[in-house]
């Protein structure tokens, strides 16, 4: 077989391996963010307003929370993806399936670039597949893959491995063995070049000509980079990769005299980030997004540290991006011992490689300063899993390096540590699914509820008791079920669950009179925690919640009746009409029910001499929300036993999740 029909026999089997992995993502339905893109999409046109307004997201234009009076919104500028989704949203006719296999085309296509740079590197078809195949496999990818609000991510990648890709080409060299190289002139004549390896700047001699760069080709870098940085920011480390490249194989000398070409990409760059910073300058929240204060805080240096320390265990070790040292303080203080761990692991492995590839594979440094520049620009924000998947292309690529270019009596280390990562990630990878599914179903599961319940009128008021902060978009995703009519349905939050996923396992709701009940939790908080913090911090002014304090607002007065160091435990509400009668409708969030509508006496039917607890009624489950229930018990299951075996907060383990 040729090395032509070697190449596409490994990007179709690259493909069969996606739709093996990752096919049951057409069935996932869609997840948080995808409501409001999705919406707003639909609803638009194909516009820049519609383009930049599917991902400005704020909760108050469709869930009022009493506590709120400052404002909380995000901006990202991510057009280039919005165009994408919504062109896959209008040609499949709005069909989910069909739209998550958009998601499936562009981790093949990342993939496949991945497998093509590691084959320009080392000339090896067979090392290089499996580079591409544990970019398939990596299990971080499954959050990525499976979410369609995360195309931007894919698609950024994708444009990423191309500009890298492209410019190698532009440049007209690739590896050849450990050692060797050659440089392929515009017009097609190869020189071998030198195999010393005493310095990163030993490839040419001093008096040969810088070559030329293709213009063609450069053209196609711009276009690869201007369309990565219009579907993520993460694009724009590029210029950096790229004068790596040029160090790497030609030494400073070739930086010198490309300076025009890098200067070019860098202005790219700068003229990106102004528009970003101009365009998109909505303040972030403090705790979603924590910053320095001021030039010299050592302890947000000690902060940030500790979290780029997490974040660069979680792609090498694959574990996930849920929690690691988000909370204010210093981690290596609070958590030593997790810092210690995941300290440990990162010297572990990167000892490890180092003592496999230096003097052995050129260039070997830039895979890490890949990795860490694209978790860079994210390691301020909360966790998320898609943060790694730009990395990942490296992480795969770095692994198969050594042995791919050096001799077969070099590499049984290196060898065995990729056959060991593709036995962890395909495990990985199962227990990822599984995470994903059960997320999601707990999601899924209210809304399947409220699906067969009487749909809202356009004049009621929805009260929503202990919501989980994953049906956030609940009012937006209901419109369709309740063929209402679009921004007919806002719903007002009188609690967030203590827990992400689910409500609490007890709320003792009571009763005064016809305007006024108490909510009380017995064996947990409101507000407390990270989750507290992000939704007092970020939505009120001052960020505490005292004792006996009330605060007024449009439909009901709140006052916060008992509290302690962790958080809120009980809270009345007071309502300008009765409770009953008066166009309000309230529903309860549990961890054994989705959610159940509640129903409070009206004057009359209660003389209210004593208060009453009002009785929740049980919910009739379907076998789908019994299926729902059922993955999302699996995800407790796999965090109490991760729990037994090694409880940190590598993984997800905090509480609230």
């Amino acid at each position: 077989m040729d090395p032509a029909q070697q190449v596409g026999l490994v990007i179709v089997l690259l493909g069969v391996l996606v739709v093996a992995v990752h096919g049951w993502c057409v069935h996932d339905g869609i997840y948080l963010d995808d409501h409001w893109h999705l919406r707003t999409l639909r609803l638009g046109g194909w516009n820049w307003q519609t383009l930049t307004e599917s991902t400005e997201i704020e909760p108050a234009k469709f869930l009022t929370a009493w506590w709120q009076d400052q404002p909380l919104r995000w901006q990202y500028s991510r057009p280039l993806a919005m165009i994408f989704m919504k062109a896959a949203q209008d040609g499949s006719g709005q069909n989910l399936p069909l739209m998550h296999l958009q998601n499936l085309f562009w981790h093949w296509a990342a993939a496949v670039l991945t497998f093509l740079l590691a084959r320009r590197l080392t000339g090896r078809v067979g090392w290089s597949a499996l580079a591409g195949i544990l970019f398939v496999i990596y299990p971080i990818s499954v959050f990525v893959v499976s979410w369609i609000a995360a195309l931007n991510v894919l698609m950024q990648t994708t444009f990423f491995l191309a500009a890298v890709l492209a410019y190698l080409y532009a440049s007209g060299i690739k590896q050849v063995g450990t050692t060797g190289y050659r440089l392929q002139t515009a017009g097609g004549t190869s020189h071998a070049l030198t195999d010393s390896l005493k310095s990163e700047a030993s490839n040419l001699s001093s008096d040969s000509p810088v070559p030329s760069i293709h213009p063609g080709l450069f053209l196609a870098v711009l276009v690869f980079f201007v369309a990565g940085l219009f579907c993520r920011e993460n694009m724009i480390v590029l210029p950096v990769i790229t004068m790596s490249l040029d160090i790497v194989y030609g030494g400073w000398r070739w930086l010198r005299g490309r300076w025009w070409v890098h200067g070019l990409l860098w202005l790219v760059a700068a003229i990106f980030l102004y528009w970003r910073m101009t365009r998109f300058s909505g303040e972030i929240a403090e705790v979603y997004c924590r910053r320095p204060d001021g030039a010299a805080d050592a302890g947000y240096l000690l902060w940030y540290l500790g979290k780029l320390v997490y974040y660069l265990v979680a792609v090498v070790w694959i574990c996930p991006m849920f929690i690691g040292t988000q909370e204010a303080g210093n981690p290596w203080l609070y958590a030593t011992g997790d810092m210690l761990l995941m300290t440990g692991v990162l010297l572990f492995w990167a000892t490890l490689y180092i003592i496999a590839c230096w003097r052995k594979v050129r260039g070997w440094w830039i895979w890490p300063l890949w990795i860490t520049l694209a978790i860079w620009p994210a390691v301020p924000i909360l966790p998320t899993p898609h943060t790694a998947y730009m990395a990942a292309a490296a992480w795969a690529i770095a692994l198969v390096l050594k042995p791919a270019t050096a001799s077969a009596g070099q590499t049984r280390i290196s060898r065995g540590v990729c056959w060991f990562f593709v036995g962890l990630s395909l495990f990985a990878l199962v227990l990822y699914r599984q995470v994903w599914v059960a997320i999601t179903s707990a999601e899924q599961w209210t809304l399947a509820q409220l699906s067969t319940m009487q749909p809202a009128d356009p004049d009621e008021q929805l009260f929503f008791i202990n919501q989980p902060l994953v049906n956030i978009y609940l009012p937006l995703s209901m419109e369709q079920p309740w063929n209402a009519s679009p921004g007919s349905i806002h719903g007002q939050v009188l609690t967030f669950a203590p827990h992400l996923l689910m409500g609490p396992a007890a709320t003792q709701i009571v009763q005064i009179d016809v305007h006024t009940f108490t909510v009380t939790l017995e064996e947990n908080r409101y507000f407390k925690g990270l989750l507290g913090e992000f939704l007092l911090r970020t939505m009120h002014r001052g960020g505490e919640l005292s004792q006996n304090e009330t605060i007024p607002g449009e439909w009901f007065d709140t006052e916060i009746m008992s509290r302690d160091e962790v958080g809120v435990r009980k809270l009345k509400f007071t309502f300008h009409r009765p409770l009953a009668g008066s166009g309000f409708r309230f529903f309860l969030f549990t961890r054994d029910a989705p959610v159940c509508e509640i129903f409070f006496w009206a004057e009359g039917q209660h003389d209210f001499k004593q208060p009453v607890e009002i009785q929740i009624c049980p919910v009739q489950l379907t076998p789908l929300m019994e299926r729902y229930r059922a993955r999302r018990e699996r995800l407790f299951t796999l965090l109490r036993i991760t729990r037994m075996i090694l409880p940190t907060r590598m993984y997800m383990t905090q509480e609230g999740m």
